[in-house]
């Protein structure tokens, strides 16, 4: 695996972050259609994921839907959850990153995507 620099390669050795972390040369620049792809992906994903919990969940009659009037999933619902989610650990990463790191990532945007 490349570091990025010394004081990354120390942040990682005192963290996790560096765990989901996979060699991607695309990622050596910062692409809007490279983050794009990444991003859809990703939320298909975390998507499939909560449909499932949530039909696992009206299987196991764990959802009251004679009192619950809304439906058991909602995309858009969810999608603006995954969405928050992003944007919370974007700016939780820039106040906790050095600025010397932060400056070395083309962008923070990419590497969140696999938080």
């Amino acid at each position: 695996m490349k570091y990025f620099t010394k004081e990354w390669y120390e942040l990682c050795q005192k963290s996790s972050f560096h765990l989901a972390l996979e060699e991607e040369q695309q990622a050596e620049t910062y692409s809007e259609k490279y983050f794009q792809q990444l991003y859809n992906t990703e939320l298909k994903s975390w998507l499939d994921l909560q449909e499932e919990v949530a039909t696992i969940m009206k299987n196991n009659e764990t959802i009251n839907t004679t009192d619950n009037k809304e439906e058991t999933f909602n995309t858009e619902k969810a999608i603006g959850n995954f969405h928050d989610g992003f944007i919370y650990n974007q700016e939780q990463l820039q106040e906790k990153l050095p600025e010397t790191i932060g400056i070395a990532l083309a962008k923070l945007k990419v590497y969140l995507i696999y938080l």
